[in-house]
């Protein structure tokens, strides 16, 4: 039966049963390493994963930081798989120090089908693989959990100083759930985030949620002031889980860092063996540091006394011999600092109490060049069965090498326990009796439960060290794989794995059938698979323990029967966008049908068995090719099994037709320009514009018109179609106001100034004019058929005014029409003349005031006589008795043919003539003469009798 994938947040995910150092789930803190040793120190830095018998996907996350995305890990079975974490550095070490990180990692192996099950058991272990400060840190499941712990450290060698940062020891700390209090009792200082420190002997407390971080450092560097003792007890909430590091520590010429995931109280026994390993007896040699968590607790080494100590108090063995043995009155720590040459590793060691360990360990070795050599811990408690001489080591390609009982010896003070001897811890990189490096080895005993530990390094470069074997009892149990029970529910044609654990031997049988071995697919291995049909099934596995009788346990499978899911589409293929009718024809879906409409692994719908019409939204295909959504139905049943099927709809690309206008309101004519907006694959355009006018261009531009009287409204059409012939639709509706025709004519187009133009409107279709004549002055009419406006022209030279005449109607569209009128100068014909009268004969000098441009002038004096001087002299001539009035007329003309004129009159009396005669020319005085008046034309007179020119007379 196929199921359904589903992502698994690992901020909530359920905590399942977890058994040991080899287990499906983990919790653990880095330290944070000096970046100034190994350049850069700290790094790289792995994860180590070994799958079991059974394959894994395993799961990595950070429950405290969102922001960190969760790794997969696809582990098969009996391999191993490496997660390189150096990019996330910075996420991952547990820095700053004295406050609250969220830097706790979350493992969890799952099952490779369904990430919702549990996976089979794995070996984990943090690796620092630098090459000249490197260690690692055994991860160890259910057994590093816990609420009461007590710090081992060792205290001969110190941090050595001027790297940057400086190194120092350190204790970080984890917890699994939220609200999570601590009690952190020191028994040295510990730097507090302040600056000062956290004063040995006074407890301080810590509260912590799930997956946050609080890291304890030294304040001080000395072996001396480093945290050995430091009591750890969670005061409310839950477990915790604790890593020490040791930074730098320097031993002869060497500096090298040293630490383990600690185990609590309850994990923590009496009795131990150390294996010795390859480090140098200068400077302090190789050392194993007893802790007491109880006062008056008695150590003993090879069976002999040798001091008391008290709770948090250490005792420190050099470890001399190939094995040495060490029991506490009371349970204690034992950490061993190893190593190889002047390198050093640590590691906190399994107690032998009771049947700790396990039947079979897998692990890696290194494949590092700066660690060429390998040594392995290997201890047994040999029994009647001789459990020494029947080690086995198993390679991936499933070769075997049967380990010589000869390369084991009995511990001192405890010969019923064997370790490898000293001149054979070392193994070769190869099969065959080596341990070769980059894949996975297995060693198992078929009698006895065993510890296994190695020791990786170079006498120069670095070390790592730690134990992988079981630190508690396991009396044996069995389990479906998937759920970590002993009752599972699974689907139609699903296969169940099975696994037991505990045990030497195993045996499984199917307790309905005679035939014992029905359905599964070994019989006589820890982890066979079985595949029955629908129904309730019991199976039982016998084993064969190592320190308790043989017993049987029973799991039950419960088969649920099949679900066909099952949906037809009734337009598989079509242009987008496209409306789908799925009817839905599955069998046996009687919980919920999830539907997944575009294949981006989400449910869009969830619905039930009986509705059988479902409606996607619309489909879109927006790119330039046709493109295929797959639309999958997950069919459930109510135990939750699952089937799914999926169609698909192919999808030609979407075409939209779509254009914009430059205007789409406008006056007669009305230009428009179109462009085409369309998108998709377009191959081919259409236009219509609404008045029998078409296109194929692109981007056309058409003009509109309207004769009428009333708005037109025109309708132009986009078609668009792709090359898979999807068609597309796009419209504009287009108005074009009335025709408007502005016209008119003038009088003349010249004249001379002043002239009263007259303006003759032939306009139609027009609501307001506004007449601009051309020389600074304008006027608005509503309705006109003819103005009149009188034109100037002062200057001395033509003057071009231009009449336009600007028409608007209702809508605003407006129309102009122009017209030019020439403006001669003005002539302006006067002149002056003296005298103004006179009699006959009388001289009179005519003054030329005309104005105007290049004049030319023709007298008329009235008297048939004329002259074309600009100021002539002209004589009046009366003969008769009577006053002439001699009209004189100036025309002025300029060289435009402006003319103009100007009149005179000029009165010009008649002709007088002074005469008389006296009686007597001459006598003697008194001489009286009688003079007679002869005078022509004359009516008054002044008479001078005595010629001395002054008038006696008035008559």
């Amino acid at each position: 039966m196929k199921r359904n994938y589903i992502f698994i947040i690992c901020f909530f995910y359920l905590s399942l049963l977890v058994r040991a150092q080899t287990d499906k789930e983990f919790w653990f803190v880095a330290p944070d390493i000096t970046q100034g040793h190994g350049s850069p120190g700290g790094e790289p830095m792995y994860l180590r994963f070994t799958a079991m018998g059974n394959a894994s996907r395993t799961f990595i996350c950070m429950p405290a930081n969102p922001a960190f995305d969760t790794i997969w890990v696809d582990i098969a079975a009996n391999s191993t798989q490496s997660v390189d974490l150096s990019a996330f550095k910075a996420d991952i070490e547990n820095f700053p120090n004295d406050q609250v990180n969220n830097k706790g990692l979350y493992i969890k192996s799952t099952d490779p089908s369904d990430p919702t099950l549990d996976g089979g058991d794995i070996i984990a272990y943090y690796d620092i693989d630098n090459p000249w400060n490197a260690d690692i840190w055994a991860l160890k499941g259910e057994n590093a959990l816990g609420k009461d712990f007590y710090v081992p450290f060792q205290n001969f060698w110190r941090n050595d100083l001027g790297y940057n940062p400086d190194p120092l020891s350190a204790i970080d700390i984890v917890a699994t759930e939220d609200g999570t209090t601590i009690q952190i009792t020191p028994t040295n200082d510990i730097v507090n985030s302040s600056g000062g420190v956290h004063p040995a002997g006074i407890p301080y407390t810590v509260t912590l949620n799930k997956g946050e971080t609080y890291s304890a450092i030294a304040a001080g560097n000395l072996g001396s002031e480093h945290l050995g003792g430091t009591k750890i007890e969670v005061t409310s909430g839950g477990n915790i889980a604790v890593t020490i590091s040791d930074d730098s520590i320097r031993k002869e010429g060497c500096r090298d860092i040293n630490g383990d995931q600690l185990i609590p109280l309850s994990v923590i026994g009496h009795e131990y063996i150390v294996m010795k390993s390859q480090l140098n007896a200068n400077d302090g040699g190789e050392r194993l540091y007893v802790m007491a968590t109880d006062d008056n607790t008695d150590v003993f080494i090879d069976g002999f006394y040798v001091t008391t100590i008290d709770e948090g108090e250490s005792y420190c063995k050099v470890i001399t011999n190939n094995s040495t043995h060490v029991e506490g009155s009371k349970p204690v720590y034992a950490y061993h600092v190893a190593g190889y040459g002047c390198e050093v590793g640590g590691a906190v060691l399994p107690t032998i109490d009771g049947c700790t360990g396990s039947n079979e360990v897998s692990f890696v070795r290194s494949t590092t060049a700066t660690l060429p050599d390998f040594f392995l811990n290997l201890m047994i408690e040999t029994g009647v069965d001789s459990a020494h001489k029947n080690f086995k080591i198993i390679y991936e390609d499933s070769s075997t090498f049967a380990i010589p009982p000869d390369w084991f010896e009995p511990v001192p003070g405890n010969p019923a326990w064997f370790t490898l001897k000293d001149s054979r811890e070392a193994f070769s990189d190869n099969r065959g009796g080596g341990i070769p490096s980059g894949e996975v080895t297995k060693v198992v005993n078929s009698k006895n439960v065993f510890h296994l530990g190695f020791n990786n390094g170079d006498v120069s470069t670095t070390c790592k060290y730690g134990y992988f074997s079981n630190y508690i009892e396991n009396t044996g149990e069995a389990e479906a794989v998937e759920t970590s029970s002993q009752l599972i529910l699974r689907c139609f044609n699903d296969t169940v794995a099975l696994h037991a654990s505990g045990g030497l031997w195993y045996k499984w049988i199917y307790l309905d059938d005679d035939s014992t071995s029905k359905y599964l697919s070994d019989p006589n291995v820890a982890n066979p698979f079985a595949a029955p049909p629908p129904g309730l099934h019991k199976f039982k596995v016998r084993m064969g323990r190592a320190c308790w009788n043989d017993t049987g346990i029973d799991i039950r499978v419960q088969i649920a029967n099949e679900v066909i899911a099952n949906f037809t589409i009734d337009k598989p293929v079509a242009c987008s966008p496209l409306d789908i009718t799925i009817t839905n024809n599955s069998e046996g879906a009687n919980d919920q049908n999830l539907w997944d409409f575009d294949g981006d692994g989400s449910w869009d719908q969830i619905t039930t068995q009986t509705q059988k019409t479902i409606t996607p939204p619309t489909y879109h295909n927006t790119s330039n090719k046709d493109t295929t959504f797959n639309v999958r139905l997950l069919a459930k049943n109510q135990p939750g099994c699952m089937d799914q099927q999926i169609r698909q709809v192919r999808l030609y690309p979407e075409i939209t037709a779509d254009f914009s206008v430059s205007d789409s309101m406008g006056c007669n004519p009305f230009p428009v320009d179109f462009t085409n907006q369309s998108s998709g694959d377009t191959a081919d355009y259409r236009w219509t514009f609404g008045d029998i006018g078409t296109s194929t261009l692109v981007n056309p531009s058409h003009t509109y018109e309207n004769l009428g009287a009333s708005d037109s409204v025109y309708t132009a059409m986009l078609f668009a179609e792709s090359p898979y012939h999807c068609l597309d639709t796009a419209w504009q509706d287009i108005t074009v106001f009335p025709y408007i025709d502005v016209d008119f004519a003038l009088d003349t187009a010249t004249a001379c100034a002043a002239h009263d133009a007259i303006i003759y409107n032939r306009s139609s279709g027009v609501d307001t004019f506004s007449l601009d004549f051309g020389d600074g002055t304008d006027t608005i009419l509503y309705s006109f058929s003819s103005v009149r406006h009188l034109y100037e022209n002062t200057d001395t030279v033509p003057v071009i005014d231009t009449i336009t005449l600007v028409g608007v109607n209702a809508r605003g569209c407006y129309d102009t029409m122009q017209r030019a009128i020439t403006i001669f100068p003005q002539v302006l014909a006067s002149f002056e003349r003296d005298p103004t009268a006179g009699c006959d004969s009388v001289q009179i000098q005519f003054t030329n005031t005309s104005t105007g441009y290049q004049l030319s002038y023709n007298w008329d004096f009235g008297d048939n006589t004329s002259s074309s001087k600009t100021s002539p002299t002209h004589r009046f001539f009366n003969k008769t008795s009577d006053i002439i009035y001699d009209t004189v007329c100036l025309t002025a003309t300029s060289t435009y043919y402006c003319v103009d004129t100007a009149l005179a009159i000029v009165p010009v009396y008649p002709f007088a003539k002074a005469d008389f005669a006296v009686d007597s020319a001459f006598g003697c005085p008194p001489f009286n003469i009688a003079i007679e008046n002869k005078s022509i034309n004359t009516g008054v007179y002044e008479w001078d009798f005595d010629g001395n020119s002054t008038i006696d007379s008035y008559n």
